[in-house]
């Protein structure tokens, strides 16, 4: 009897084992999506991003539909809900097992970025439902079997009318108790670590081209400086923290007087420097360099000599990751010393300022 309830309790562990197997196998996750805002409101623009995400890895999505009783494992309700900025909470909901875990992402992640972190970690959470599912539905069927053996061991130990062999009854006894107790003992649980929360970043080019709208202030001088124009950049990485800057701008003819007779004047500036990376201040750089204008004009309608004014360059630099290209400010302060020009530049109407304060606002796009 006692081999009879073994038997069939074995063979209740091999159909509860076959019958667990992941799902997965011979069919797709099927997932009922809901995202709420931290007000408890539908964030319908993040739902309809990361259920094309989903869709992109090959989970199909359904909005408010009911899942066949069948569906044990491979249909999870999925909710996420929106706490602090860039800080989401999720459940991974099956027919046994429910999940959930927080993803906290960099503030300047695109919604392509988010939407592709958030499929990433429900997935990683729907894995972890499923093993816990199926290891839950594993220990009852091997506690159904101890019980069988445990039940059935109890009942030949107790009968009355059991037939009695000489030597061999302790053996029997002894060995089928350190079996019960054997059985009894609680299994060993394996434990499936909690999936491991990445902080998602933008990764910089190596090369990158720019183009912004840009406007220099003159700061002393008697003659000034307002010039505005497009000034194009090129950006080269060096490391995790330094790159390198080269770039100018086409501006405007600026109006003027000096010594009573009328102007024009035309400043090309050109320039060269290198940023670093502020630390704890994400898209922050500053920088400093050398910067050199190209002046041409006339005089009263006179063409005048070209002039060249040399001098430095300091700059804050500020870049927001926005998809496949970045948003960028920039404010600079020019100091172009006398010293450093050529004769013409030195006096009107091509004396430039000593101190030039310039901004730009413009679009930075990556090449590789």
């Amino acid at each position: 009897m006692i081999l009879s309830a073994f038997a069939a309790a074995l063979f209740a562990l091999v159909v509860d084992a076959r019958g667990a197997e992941d799902p997965l196998s011979a069919e797709g996750v099927v997932a009922d999506l809901s995202v709420l805002t931290s007000g408890g409101a539908k964030d319908a623009r993040t739902e309809a991003d990361l259920a094309r995400a989903l869709s992109d890895a090959g989970v199909s999505v359904s909005a408010g539909e009911a899942f066949p009783p069948s569906c044990l494992y491979s249909c999870v309700h999925v909710v996420v809900r929106g706490g602090a900025p860039s800080q989401f909470y999720l459940e991974v909901r099956n027919a046994r097992q429910a999940v959930r875990g927080a993803l906290r992402l960099s503030t300047s992640a695109s919604p392509f970025d988010q939407a592709h972190a958030l499929a990433i970690q429900i997935e990683l959470l729907g894995a972890r439902a499923r093993a816990e599912a199926v290891g839950s539905r594993r220990r009852q069927s091997r506690n159904r079997a101890r019980a069988a053996i445990v039940a059935d061991a109890t009942e030949s130990v107790h009968k009355p009318d059991r037939p009695q062999s000489v030597g061999l009854e302790p053996f029997v006894e002894d060995g089928r108790i350190d079996r019960v107790a054997t059985a009894a003992s609680p299994p060993p649980t394996v434990s499936t670590p909690a999936p491991t929360i990445q902080r998602i970043e933008r990764v910089e080019p190596r090369v990158a081209l720019g183009v912004s709208l840009t406007t220099l202030i003159g700061l002393s001088g008697e003659n000034g400086l307002v010039a505005r124009g497009i000034a194009l950049e090129a950006r080269a990485r060096l490391g995790d923290r330094f790159d390198l800057r080269a770039g100018g701008a086409l501006t405007g003819a600026e109006r003027g007087t000096a010594q009573g007779g009328h102007f024009h004047r035309g400043v090309l500036p050109i320039y060269a420097s290198s940023t670093i990376a502020i630390p704890h201040f994400t898209g922050l750089r500053a920088g400093a360099g050398i910067e050199a204008f190209f002046i041409t004009g006339d005089q009263e309608g006179t063409d005048q000599p070209a002039a060249w004014s040399f001098g430095t360059r300091t700059s804050l630099v500020y870049s927001h990751a926005v998809r496949t290209f970045a948003m960028t400010v920039a404010v600079n302060a020019l100091f172009h010393p006398m010293a450093l020009r050529t004769d013409s530049a030195t006096v009107p109407p091509f004396n430039v300022p000593r101190w030039i304060l310039g901004a730009s606002l413009g679009l930075e796009f990556p090449v590789f």
